[in-house]
Order: C-alpha cells, then structure tokens, then sequence
C-alpha cells in the first residue's frame, strides 16, 4: 500500500492539508473533516485506484 502525506498547516479557523506528490490541498474546519476531504481528493485524482493509497496527516 502506498501512502500520501499531508502537511497540516492551521490558519485562523480552519486546518489546510498539502501534500507534495500528487500535488494535493485541501481545507477543512477539523481533523476528521479534512480526512474525508483528503480522501475525496484521491477518489477524484486517481478514481479507482485510490484504494491502494493510505492517508496520513503530517504537522
């Protein structure tokens, strides 16, 4: 399984997550939020093939 950190930056009232390779960002008003929208973010970049990537959060 392959695995895509996120860098996890706070800003005034939400967290915003990067990450490098694929070139990803996405913004969300707590942790378990920004999850599912990282996830999205996969879904939408890989399509099926998200599967074989797991998540993780990096400050």
């Amino acid at each position: 399984m392959r695995e895509i950190v996120f860098l996890v930056a706070n800003s005034a009232a939400t967290l915003q997550a990067k990450s490098e390779s694929p070139s990803l960002t996405v913004c969300s008003s707590n942790l378990e939020e920004l999850h599912h929208a990282a996830r999205d973010a996969l879904i939408e970049h890989f399509g099926p093939s998200h599967g074989a990537y797991k998540v993780r959060f990096k400050r």
